[in-house]
């Protein structure tokens, strides 16, 4: 008997390394989002992000996400035309914030990974359909943004916690603002 167990494990271990060997392959191969450096960008982050008060710290997701709209986002104006496609090119992979925000509050940017491991360890303990689970945190998360080449429109998505919206933002006397633009269809979201 004592010999079966033996054999049983001389088989266990080697196939436990190889699994663990393959899902280090695969996490390997996986490319490291490009850093955002652009400060245009986060002069438009500024903007668009929730307000907190000067003791409160907002919490963003460290990589940029699109726009979780169902629809692609149009506009008849040709002037934003530029811009919505330099929004979609951007918006094709991912890249990761770095601490160039400009805030009134303090912020920390939190890793995907560590905001999914979070989500996967309350679904645990509150198994089942929820809005939201009992000890969940909210996380603002912004795209990449688009530009026109003189870099004074500028179109940007911005969620926090279950809801969010696309933002068309205007350069005016050296500060972004919402633009009013005619046809430009865009999207807003709540989950």
């Amino acid at each position: 008997m004592g010999m079966r167990m033996r054999v049983t494990h001389s088989f266990v271990i080697p196939l436990a390394i190889v699994a663990v060997l393959q899902s280090a392959i695969v996490v390997a191969q996986q490319p490291i989002p490009e850093p955002l450096t652009d400060v245009d960008a986060y002069a438009v982050y500024a903007e668009v992000l929730p307000k907190r008060g000067p003791n409160e710290t907002l919490l963003i997701r460290e990589e940029t996400v699109g726009p979780p709209c169902r629809h692609p986002l149009t506009t008849v104006d040709p002037a934003w035309k530029a811009v919505l496609d330099n929004f979609t090119t951007e918006n094709v992979r991912v890249r990761t914030l770095v601490p160039l925000l400009q805030l009134l509050s303090s912020y920390l940017l939190i890793p995907s990974s560590d905001i999914k491991a979070e989500g996967a360890r309350l679904a645990a303990l509150h198994p089942g359909i929820w809005q939201s689970r009992p000890g969940s945190t909210d996380y603002a998360e912004v795209s990449a943004v688009g530009f026109d080449s003189t870099k004074t429109r500028a179109i940007v998505s911005v969620g926090f916690g279950a809801s969010g919206s696309v933002h068309a933002m205007e350069k005016r006397d050296g500060r972004w603002g919402d633009a009013a633009v005619k046809g430009l269809g865009l999207c807003g979201w709540i989950a």
